[in-house]
């Protein structure tokens, strides 16, 4: 259990660290804002929904101590909350 939560948490990291890049505004921050959901996807696939959840909401913390809270509601409206509805629609459709 504790690799799951090791897991959960580092997905939570890079997603944060992938969004945090995008401040940049190059080419390649914008190729990395792209892949900012990925993260949470991976883990709620193999974790469930409750994992990306709560991944999700760690990155969002991560977010809004880094930079703003704004920051941190536009990462939760654009990359958080549709990852854990895809995630939960694909397991309920699952059961």
């Amino acid at each position: 259990m504790n690799a799951a939560w090791l897991l959960v948490g580092s997905a939570g990291l890079i997603s944060a660290g992938l969004y945090l890049a995008a401040v940049i505004w190059s080419l390649g921050a914008l190729l990395l804002a792209i892949l900012t959901p990925l993260p949470l996807f991976l883990v709620g696939l193999s974790l469930g929904a409750r994992a990306a959840g709560i991944s999700g909401a760690m990155a969002a913390l991560i977010v809004i101590a880094a930079s703003s809270t704004l920051g941190g509601v536009m990462y939760i409206g654009a990359y958080a909350l549709p990852a854990f509805w895809s995630v939960e629609a694909r397991c309920c459709r699952e059961r």
